[in-house]
Order: structure tokens, then C-alpha cells, then sequence
């Protein structure tokens, strides 16, 4: 025979069989009471259910604080990093953080920006210690040969290669004995113009730069600083893009965010509409707890009274 259990813990299981042969008036109460013990749980249950919406709630109103705290600084133009233990709530309440395509695009622009700033940054410093050889070459390494008093820049080729690559070209004289100098040892293979590079640029340069006087040599740092303002000009000119996209950037952030509040307040009237209908659904079931309990009391009370009145008529 199949058994007919109750809800509670500590009621026995009762069978078909157990329940035939009980008297009407105990069955009623025996399944009065059982209803009473399915409802408890049933109750209980749904107690917890709605705490649980009700802590989902409590966070999501944390996380739309937060949130307007890093909107506020996104409109004074900041860009604001969205904190990853902000992004794991939301993603565990159901309203995982989103960011529209255009702020990604930013994103990366502007990274692109300001790693052309920095390449522009690494050639500055370049130039200025470029400068800072040169000016050394000038000051120690003047030789006095036929032509005169000169500065042998030929044995210097990494000099060379840097002041070819700024576009500063030192003025072609020529006629002293250091005239194609660099050719001469790149077709020996002799250092330092073993190496490619330097065997490349001595044939594609036009001789006469290998030996310089020190007016020359003044004007070759001269062109050298007029390059170094212009690297400079440069620099300014991508920060200030790079300021423009950061505006524009914090603009989109701003809008991301109020896209996410937007979201996370949705779910909070959702959670808020479900905690409702649960509320409702447990005050329909507290009204069955006490119809249920009403009637074991009443079943109780007549099987009482009948108990007296055959007392009384023995």
C-alpha cells in the first residue's frame, strides 16, 4: 500500500490501510493538521526565498551607489576605472556590466595616442642625448689635419645614422683628405662599418660629411635643435589629441554608466514585483495555515463533545 507521509519531522508516515481504519473524525483532524505542517514549510520556504531577493535588492542599491560615485567623476572628465569586485556583483545578481562598442573604439584610440606620444617621447630623448655626443665630439675630439682644425665625424657612424634619421644632414663640403671615408672602409669590411646598416648608409649618403670643421659642426647642431623644437611641437600637438579623446572617453564612460544604473534599477522593481506576488502568496497561505488549524480545532472540539455527551448518557 502506498503510504501518505506528512510534511512535518515528526509525524509518522501513515499508510491507506492506517487511515481506513481510523474514525472519521480523527482522520479529518490527522489530515488537518498534516495541511498545517505542509504550509509551515511551505511558508518557511518562501520566507527564505524573499530574503534572499531582499539581499539582491540591498546590493543592487549598493551597486547603483557606486556606480553614481564614478559617474560623478566621469562628468568632471575623469576616466574612471570600473572596479572589477563591482563588476563580479553585478555579474552574480543577473546584470553583468556592459560597454557599448564606441567606449571599447576609445579605448583603444586612445591607446594608440599615447603610444605615439611615448615613441615621440623616446625619439626626443634620443635627439638631446644625440646632441649631447656631438657636442662632446666637439669639444674632445677636434684633430688638426691638412685641411685644418676638423672634426673626423666618419668615425663615428652611429652618430651619422641617428642625425640621417632626424633629417639633419651635414653640409657637403668636401675636398679635405676624410672625403668618402665611409665608402672606403665599407668596401674593406673594415669596423665599424662591418656591420649593414652602416654599410648602407655610407653608400647612400653623398660624401663629404665624414669631416666636419667646428663652424659646420655648429651648424649641425643648430638644424639638430630647430628638429628637436619641431619633435617637441609634436608632442605637444598629440597630447592635446590625446586630451580630446580622453573628453571624449569620459563622455562615453558616463553614458555606459547610466545604461548599467538604468539596468540595475530594472532589476531592482523586478526583484521588488517578485518579492510582492511573495508576500501575497504567503498571506494566502497563512490564511489556509489558519483555516486548516480552525478546522482541527473544530474537529477536535465536536469529537469532544460527542465524547461527553455519551459520557453523560451512560
Amino acid at each position: 500500500m502506498d503510504p501518505i507521509r506528512t510534511n512535518s519531522d515528526f509525524s509518522p508516515a501513515l499508510g491507506s490501510m492506517d487511515i481506513r481504519s481510523m474514525p472519521i473524525d480523527t482522520v479529518a483532524f490527522y489530515l488537518a493538521i498534516s495541511q498545517t505542517e505542509s504550509l509551515d514549510r511551505q511558508i518557511k520556504d518562501r520566507l527564505e526565498t524573499i530574503r534572499a531577493k531582499q539581499v539582491k535588492v540591498a546590493e543592487a542599491r549598493e551597486t547603483i551607489a557606486s556606480m553614481k560615485e564614478i559617474l560623478a567623476r566621469a562628468k568632471n572628465g575623469e576616466i574612471p576605472e570600473i572596479p572589477e569586485r563591482l563588476k563580479s556583483r553585478m555579474k552574480e545578481n543577473g546584470t553583468p556590466w556592459t560597454e557599448s562598442p564606441g567606449t571599447a573604439a576609445k579605448r583603444r584610440e586612445l591607446e594608440g595616442l599615447e603610444g605615439k606620444k611615448e615613441a615621440l617621447k623616446g625619439d626626443l630623448k634620443e635627439m638631446e642625448e644625440l646632441k649631447a655626443a656631438l657636442e662632446n665630439l666637439k669639444k674632445n675630439g677636434v684633430e688638426h689635419i691638412s685641411t685644418g682644425e676638423r672634426i673626423i665625424l666618419g668615425r663615428h657612424p652611429e652618430l651619422m645614422l641617428k642625425l640621417e634619421k632626424y633629417g639633419v644632414i651635414p653640409p657637403d663640403v668636401g675636398g679635405g683628405p676624410y672625403d668618402g671615408f665611409a665608402r672606403r672602409q665599407a668596401a674593406q669590411g673594415a669596423p665599424p662599418y662591418d656591420k649593414r646598416e652602416y654599410i648602407d648608409m655610407a653608400n647612400r649618403l653623398p660624401v663629404g660629411w665624414e669631416e666636419l670643421s667646428v663652424q659646420e659642426m655648429d651648424k649641425v647642431l643648430g638644424d639638430l635643435q630647430v628638429a628637436m623644437t619641431a619633435k617637441q611641437g609634436e608632442i605637444n600637438n598629440q597630447q592635446g589629441r590625446i586630451d580630446g579623446a580622453k573628453g571624449e572617453l569620459a563622455g562615453l564612460i558616463a553614458i555606459d554608466l547610466e545604461t548599467n544604473i538604468d539596468k540595475v534599477n530594472n532589476s531592482i522593481k523586478d526583484l521588488n514585483s517578485a518579492v510582492e506576488l511573495d508576500m501575497l502568496n504567503v498571506q494566502s497561505m497563512m490564511s489556509k495555515r489558519g483555516q486548516a488549524l480552525q478546522m482541527s480545532s473544530d474537529i477536535l472540539k465536536k469529537s469532544n463533545e460527542s465524547k461527553d455527551a455519551i459520557i453523560r448518557n451512560i
